[in-house]
């Protein structure tokens, strides 16, 4: 279900370039990096216009300060999620996890706000593809690596 582990520095294609980066700190996986890819619109006329509106979002917000109202409740309702599954064993990388699922929506949130502010609301956009990695410190995804 979760994907395995890189090894630090090696970045998926499309997000070796650390302009749309975020950095958070991880319960036990210490300091992270997030690294977001361009969205592709897979329409021409539009695609150059939204990259060009998230590549300036990230370049001049404050992502992580942005990022910071969002993550607690974010967490909440993932916790709560996991409280009322009791036939799941606890996973000892849930809260690293977590972390991660809710750094990872909040930053996403705001980046479709700002799209929508700039005339590219939601339904526009349906369709849409991009992809995220994070790499930690201390990770442990529980492969052996």
């Amino acid at each position: 279900m979760w994907p395995r582990r890189h090894r630090i520095g090696l970045w998926s294609p499309g997000l070796e370039d650390a302009d749309r980066a975020y950095s958070y700190t991880s319960p036990t996986w210490g300091q992270c990096e997030l690294r977001f890819s361009a969205l592709d619109t897979h329409d021409m006329f539009t695609n150059d216009e939204v990259n060009r509106i998230v590549d300036d979002w990230f370049a001049s917000t404050d992502v992580e300060a942005a990022a910071a109202p969002l993550v607690p409740g974010i967490l909440r309702e993932l916790e709560e999620s996991h409280a009322g599954d009791t036939a799941v064993d606890p996973d000892p990388r849930q809260a690293d996890l977590d972390a991660w699922t809710a750094h990872t929506q909040a930053v996403d949130q705001l980046v479709h706000a700002e799209l929508a502010a700039n005339g590219f609301a939601s339904d526009s956009l349906g369709g849409t593809e991009s992809h995220s990695q994070v790499h930690c410190d201390g990770e442990d995804w529980g492969d052996g690596e």
